[in-house]
């Protein structure tokens, strides 16, 4: 069986730490130029080092369409122009709103949160193959559209945490459908406010409530149900309480390594 496009990432990260400006790098603590190389660097055969499963595995997308009522009833996977790669087109909706791939945590997330925790750095590669493994929990699917996107602006706002990324988006189905046009208001007070002014608010007003997206979206495993609502789970807590505290505060608490393994 050949490998997926994520063990072929693998094999190139391990043989990327294997050489000499990889130790170079590690020696200057040049993190930065180290993420640079990964995401645009070659080996020696030419290979690419890292090559994007949201983008370019037709497998991985095939698999998330077969495993969701709610993609094989409205999208089609279909190929980028000039093969730059996969995404869903919306097959529906009269207003054409299409959907890409994106890992719950991304590989360069996962390398802050090793340096943030003295974790070393080619252990990064143990937690990428936990996430990447096909499994739905470990993707999320957003739309796609010119930035910011809800993927873009997850990475900047929160680092990639999905709960606190599904915590704002539930803050946003909080507010009455009758207010979520002045952004001056509500909207204004969300860390993700700048993606909710983007075609992205169309597509999430095409579920009821937060309830309809969680079960459409199969994000059920990051939640918890009370009272018949679906509270977001806290990653940072070994219990994994719901997130109760008030938003200004919720974006400070980093993120706990040991959590990624539980």
């Amino acid at each position: 069986m050949s490998k997926k496009l994520y063990e072929k990432n693998i094999d190139n990260f391990n043989n990327f730490f294997k050489t000499i400006e990889y130790k170079e790098l590690k020696n200057k603590n040049d993190i930065e130029g180290i993420k640079n190389k990964i995401n645009k660097g070659f080996l020696k055969n030419g290979e690419k080092i890292y090559n994007d499963p949201d983008t370019w595995d037709k497998e991985l997308y095939d698999y998330i369409k077969e495993h969701s009522t709610y993609i094989s009833e409205h999208y089609e996977c279909k190929e980028r122009k000039e093969k730059r790669g996969y995404y869903f087109e919306d097959k529906n909706k009269k207003e054409k709103i299409n959907l890409s791939l994106d890992c719950v945590m991304g590989w360069k997330a996962i390398i802050d949160v090793c340096v943030k925790n003295s974790i070393p750095l080619e252990e990064f590669v143990k937690v990428y193959e936990i996430i990447r493994k096909y499994e739905y929990s470990g993707h999320l699917v957003w739309p796609i559209h010119n930035l910011p996107t809800i993927n873009s602006e997850r990475y900047q706002q929160f680092r990639d945490r999905v709960d606190y990324t599904l915590y704002d988006i539930k803050k946003f189905y909080d507010i009455p459908t009758n207010l979520r046009k002045d952004i001056e208001d509500e909207i204004n007070k969300l860390k993700l406010r700048n993606v909710y002014l983007t075609p992205s608010y169309t597509w999430l007003n095409t579920f009821e409530d937060f309830n309809d997206f969680i079960e459409n979206m199969k994000l059920e495993c990051w939640c918890k149900k009370i009272n018949n609502n679906y509270e977001v789970k806290d990653l940072s807590t070994k219990e994994k309480k719901p997130i109760k505290r008030k938003f200004r505060k919720y974006v400070k608490k980093r993120f706990n390594y040991n959590r990624i393994h539980q």
